[in-house]
C-alpha cells in the first residue's frame, strides 16, 4: 500500500497510463464525479488536502467507503500515474503489469471525496517516486513523514 496526502488543483485527480497520450476524458459534474476512457480516469475530489491510498489489497480500503468507479485501463508501458489534472504539482508513479489493468476507486464521500482509495489489485507491482517532480520535503526519511505529505510505501 502507498498513501499520501495532497491538494489537487481544480479539485480533480487524474489516474493515467504513462505514455498513452491523447485527450483527457470530459468530466461532467452534472452527471458523474468520475470520467474515464481506456487510458485515463478523472475523479472530482474535495478542494482541500485529501488522502489518497493506492493499493493491491482490498483489505486496505476503509470499510464503508463505496465504490465510485470500476473499470479497466490499458497500460501498455507498465506505468500508472496518480497526479493532479496537468501533472504540474503532483505526479506519483506506480509500476503495474503491462496490459489491461482493473482499477476501482472508493471514496469516503462520493460527492466530495476527502479520502480516495485506488484499488489496482494484483497488477500493482511497485511504486516509484518521480525524482524530478519531488522536492526534498516530499522524500520520506527514516520512518518520518514531512508535513503536508505522508507517503507510506509498502506494496503487497
Amino acid at each position: 500500500m502507498y498513501e499520501f496526502t495532497a491538494s489537487f488543483p481544480w479539485a480533480t485527480l487524474r489516474i493515467e497510463a504513462i505514455g498513452a497520450g491523447g485527450d483527457l476524458p470530459e468530466l461532467d459534474l452534472e452527471r458523474s464525479l468520475v470520467a474515464a476512457d481506456e487510458t485515463c480516469i478523472l475523479a472530482a475530489v474535495a478542494d482541500l488536502p485529501i488522502t489518497v491510498r493506492v493499493t493491491a489489497d482490498e483489505a486496505d480500503v476503509p470499510e464503508g467507503d463505496p465504490c465510485v468507479f470500476d473499470g479497466c485501463l490499458v497500460v501498455a508501458d507498465g506505468q500508472l500515474a496518480v497526479a493532479d489534472l496537468v501533472g504540474d504539482d503532483l505526479d506519483r508513479r506506480f509500476r503495474v503489469t503491462p496490459g489491461e489493468v482493473r482499477v476501482r476507486l472508493f471514496a469516503d464521500d462520493p460527492h466530495e471525496a476527502r479520502r480516495l482509495s485506488v484499488l489496482v489489485g494484483p497488477e500493482l507491482v511497485g511504486a516509484d517516486l518521480v525524482e524530478a517532480d519531488l522536492s526534498e520535503a516530499d522524500v520520506p526519511t527514516s520512518g518520518s513523514s514531512p508535513p503536508g505529505a505522508s507517503p507510506t510505501p509498502s506494496v503487497r
